[in-house]
């Protein structure tokens, strides 16, 4: 079991204990903010790409026990679209030589990828 794994059971146990308690001491506000917790996770983290090509990054909203959250919708930005421009779906075009951090944000929540551009070797 990978760290992140294990990592997002504890937390999702955590949680499950806050909202006993929240419940049992009659904070039903409380309990409904613990189970709202969510997290964006983009796929790939890090990747590169060869200015003029492409590549595709995927965003999942996930519950704190890492179960996926449809229906969520996901918006997409970059550090920098001189180096690497990303439209609505998450597809990030390599522009110029250089670095630059994709962003994709739900519901105030975020998760990054590393983009790397890198020039055609000739």
């Amino acid at each position: 079991m990978t760290f992140k794994h294990k990592l997002s059971r504890r937390l999702a146990l955590m949680r499950n204990v806050l909202v006993g308690i929240a419940l049992l001491a009659g904070c039903q506000e409380i309990a409904s903010l613990l189970t709202q917790t969510f997290t964006v996770i983009v796929s790939p983290a890090t990747d590169s790409v060869v200015v003029g090509q492409t590549i595709q990054l995927t965003a999942t909203p996930q519950d704190a026990s890492g179960q996926p959250l449809p229906g969520k919708t996901v918006t997409w930005q970059t550090s920098d679209a001189t180096i690497a421009a990303v439209n609505d779906t998450g597809l990030v075009r390599g522009m110029a030589e250089g670095s630059a951090v994709v962003t994709a944000t739900s519901e105030g929540k975020y998760g990054l990828a590393a983009i790397k551009v890198q020039r055609a070797v000739a």
